[in-house]
């Protein structure tokens, strides 16, 4: 019976730990958060337009918050895709595989990554599998 009690004590320390570590990486929230499915679109289609072709890999995390390297770069955000999302005016962007990662410009930190929208010979990116 202390066995079982051990155990399960075990088990609800482990969960705890983990559940505190989740919520301490929750990325803050910001205005690039609240971008609708139809500003996502528009701003991944203008991007993707823009653009060219995409990085092949990223040696950093493609997350919110997170500090895109100095030697990445990056492009400032079209005034098209201001227009439907004046928070980035002064953002730029760049494009790794099939994301784009909305960046502050000054201090290099992700603010939003949405998918890339048609490719340059206007289809959708193909899926991975």
């Amino acid at each position: 019976m202390a066995k079982s009690l051990q155990r399960l004590f075990a088990i609800a320390l482990s969960l705890a730990m983990a559940m505190a570590t989740a919520g301490a990486q929750a990325p803050a929230d910001t205005s690039a958060r609240n971008l609708s499915l139809e500003q996502q679109t528009k701003i991944a289609d203008v991007i993707t337009r823009d653009a060219g072709p995409p990085m092949p890999g990223a040696h950093f995390s493609l997350a919110v918050g997170t500090a895109v390297p100095a030697h990445v770069p990056l492009r400032p955000v079209p005034a098209r895709a201001t227009a439907v999302a004046p928070q980035f005016r002064d953002a730029s962007y760049v494009v790794v595989e099939e994301q784009i990662a909305l960046v502050d410009s000054s201090t290099r930190k992700i603010l939003a990554v949405i998918q890339r929208g048609l490719s340059q010979t206007g289809s959708v990116p193909a899926q991975r599998q």
